[in-house]
C-alpha cells in the first residue's frame, strides 16, 4: 500500500539498513526450518495426471527435528510451483491423530470449497483445515475430495 511504501521510505531516510532487513526477512532460516523443508520436499507426491501435488510431515518427524512449533505454510508453495500442478496440499500431523491440511491452488480452482468440506475455510486459492484421524486415512479422504474440486 501507499502507507507501507511511505513507512519504508521513512525508515530508509532514518538510516535503516535495507540489506540487513532483506537478509533477516528472506534469507535467514533456522536449522529446523531447513530440515523441515527438506523433509517436506522429500515426501512430495503427484497425482497420475500431474495436476495435484502433496507433501506430508508426520508428528514424529516434526518432533525429531524440533519443529513442532514452526509454521511451515510457505513450504506448500513449492508444490504449487511445479509445472502442471494446479492444486497443492500439505498434510502436517501437529499432534498424534490431528492433521492440519494446507490447500493452495492456481486460478480456477477453489480450495476454500475443499477446505470447508473438512471443517476449514479460507480464500479461493489459499485455505486450511484440521482433521482428526490417522494421517493416511485423512490423506485418502482429502485427496479423493480434491478430485471433485478439480473436475
Amino acid at each position: 500500500t501507499g502507507a507501507s511504501l511511505r513507512a519504508a521510505a521513512e525508515m530508509l531516510d532514518n538510516g535503516a539498513n535495507i540489506d540487513q532487513a532483506r537478509i533477516n526477512l528472506f534469507e535467514t532460516k533456522s536449522r529446523a526450518e531447513i530440515l523441515l523443508l527438506g523433509r517436506a520436499l522429500n515426501s512430495m507426491c503427484f497425482s497420475d495426471d500431474g495436476r495435484a501435488a502433496w507433501m506430508t510431515l508426520t508428528y514424529d518427524e516434526l518432533k525429531q527435528i524440533e519443529a513442532l512449533d514452526i509454521n511451515p505454510e510457505g513450504i506448500i508453495n513449492y508444490a504449487r510451483s511445479v509445472e502442471g500442478v494446479e492444486i497443492a496440499l500439505l498434510f502436517r500431523e501437529v499432534e498424534p491423530n490431528m492433521i492440519k491440511i494446507g490447500f493452495r491452488s492456481k486460478p480456477g480452482i477453489d480450495v476454500a470449497e475443499l477446505a470447508r468440506r473438512f471443517g476449514g475455510g479460507g480464500h479461493k486459492q489459499a485455505a486450511g483445515a484440521r482433521q482428526k484421524g490417522n494421517l493416511s486415512e485423512v490423506m485418502s479422504l482429502v485427496l479423493e475430495a480434491a478430485k471433485d474440486v478439480m473436475a
